[in-house]
């Protein structure tokens, strides 16, 4: 099916750029869009192509993707022209598909971006992409292990020779068939004497008709080769892609979980610490209460020691006190017999001369007990 352009809409680059988001929604491919508008208004220079690409790109957005793409650092934007670059893109088509996203470029803009690129992210010390904003300098901090924002790898980037091979192509077809086709079956025609005749002009007629047809089938052939190895590419991309960002996964995890046990090592440790510690003064406590006890003990038997050495003074000097009522004691048990001292008397009648001869037998008791050598 033919693609037909609204030439209305085409009459400024905005127009264009919404022609083609509209042939795009509708299903076609851009290398099917690119060979309509080339068989219809001649061919497009890549820079040209570019530049509609990203200005397409700009109005297909929503504010917040606007937004997204006016806030990417000078360091995003440098790689992504290093990413560009890498996918087969000139120079001059990642300029003016910037263009088409941001504004026109300005040469100090664009050397700018080219020495942060160079420099692999370091400071250019200028706006990088002109009208997209922020500075240069300053590095991007970040966490090297997390994956990598990936850009679409499947955006079809042509050949940037497509469009000087599908004129040589054109060129070689249009001269076979005026230099050697058409003038032909002109001298086929004198030859049978019909040279302007209505015969001639089928002749001709389908001459150019097989010409165009083999025109087109080479130009497709052509562009659609160049879509596969685009999106081949863009695969294999991607895959490698996946594979960085799957190894930085993996990276980071293992880092974290090197950081993680690190971190338990220390708080193990730690507590071993604290433990000794507190073992330490545990074990340092119980010999002070050791200490205390043992001193108190002595402390103790040093009171009872006194306390009995007292006793014994008291009851040496008790018995000293004591020792010469005792022999008065003594000598009055001895003497109370004779004497009656500690007896008590009592009155009883009795015979007197029995009386007086008692007592005389005492008196001679004593004068005996008190003369005896």
């Amino acid at each position: 099916m033919a693609i037909t352009f609204n030439t209305a809409n085409m009459t400024s680059a905005a127009g264009k750029a919404g022609e083609y988001n509209r042939l795009l929604k509708e299903g076609y491919s851009d290398a099917a869009i690119r060979q309509a508008a080339e068989s219809q208004f001649g061919a497009q220079s890549a820079g040209d192509l570019a530049y509609l690409q990203g200005l397409a790109q700009q109005q297909g957005m929503t504010p917040q993707q606007l937004a997204n793409l006016q806030a990417l650092s000078p360091q995003q934007k440098a790689q992504a022209y290093l990413s560009g670059l890498a996918g087969g893109k000139t120079d001059e088509q990642l300029r003016m598909e910037a263009s088409g996203l941001f504004g026109m470029q300005s040469d100090t803009d664009w050397t700018a971006l080219q020495q942060l690129a160079a420099s692999n992210g370091g400071s250019a010390g200028s706006n990088a992409v002109g009208n997209a904003g922020g500075n240069a300098g300053g590095s991007a901090a970040g966490n090297p292990f997390m994956p990598q924002t990936l850009t679409n790898p499947f955006t079809y980037t042509p050949n940037p020779y497509l469009g000087d091979m599908a004129k040589s192509i054109t060129s070689q077809v249009t001269d076979n068939l005026q230099r050697n086709i058409l003038p032909g079956i002109g001298s086929a025609a004198v030859a049978a004497g019909g040279y302007g005749g209505s015969r001639q002009g089928v002749v001709e007629a389908n001459a150019l008709k097989d010409a165009n047809q083999g025109l087109s089938n080479s130009l497709a052939n052509l562009y659609g080769q160049d879509y596969n190895s685009a999106m081949s590419r863009g695969l294999q991309r991607y895959q490698a892609d996946q594979g960085y960002n799957l190894g930085l996964g993996n990276l980071g995890l293992g880092f974290q979980n090197s950081a993680q046990n690190y971190a338990l090592g220390m708080g193990n440790l730690g507590l071993g610490y604290q433990n000794s510690l507190q073992n330490f003064y545990t074990a340092q406590r119980g010999q002070d209460m050791q200490g205390l006890q043992l001193g108190a003990n002595l402390f103790q038997q040093g009171n009872t020691g006194m306390q009995q050495q007292g006793q014994g003074l008291y009851n040496l000097g008790l018995t000293q006190q004591q020792a010469p009522w005792n022999v008065v004691g003594n000598y009055t048990n001895t003497v109370s017999p004779f004497t009656g001292f500690g007896n008590t008397s009592t009155n009883t009648p009795g015979n007197a001369l029995a009386g007086g001869l008692g007592g005389a037998l005492v008196g001679a008791q004593l004068y005996n007990i008190f003369n005896k050598p």
